[in-house]
Parts: C-alpha cells; structure tokens; sequence
C-alpha cells in the first residue's frame, strides 16, 4: 500500500503539536469492502485544516496530532455559519 500525506504549506515548518492538521480516522479505516465498518489499521488518515491536503500515514507524529475534523479551505459548515439554519442564509 503505497501512501502519504504530502502537506506543502507553512503547517510544516510548525512544531507538530501547532499544526493544523488534524487525525480523522486514528488508526483504522471505512471502507466499501469492510461494508463501511471501522477496521483497525497500522494508517492514520491525517489532514491539514489550511491547504487541504489529506492522506493516509502511519507515521509515528500521528499519536501528537489531536483528532478532529478535516475541513478543507473554502468549505462552509454548519458550525461556521452560527445562525442555526442550514443551508447557510436561511
């Protein structure tokens, strides 16, 4: 399995701890042929909040990384409208 999570922007040159990249599956995957359930895995799928870059690593700074959300750059969600409608504006 050939994979990597090639993040380019200046997250990289932060310490680990201060990037904003963020784990959205620890340690496992979902995928079709698990029928969607989580199967564990050596693979973190890591994400950086700022240039949008994801990818799957089994790098040993996945376990500094905090778990959240990977929310790519120009992405609207529901919690960055803070009205309490969805779709946004109404």
């Amino acid at each position: 399995m050939s994979v990597s999570f090639g993040c380019k922007c200046p997250e990289r040159q932060k310490p680990i701890k201060d990037r904003n990249w963020v784990v959205f599956q620890r340690y496992c995957n979902h995928s079709a042929f698990s029928g969607y359930h989580r199967t564990p895995s050596d693979y973190s799928s890591v994400g950086c909040n700022t240039c949008g870059t994801w990818g799957r690593t089994k790098a040993a700074y996945v376990a500094q990384l905090r778990d959240g959300e990977y929310i790519p750059p120009g992405i609207v969600t529901h919690r960055q409208t803070n009205t309490g409608a969805w779709p946004p504006g109404q």
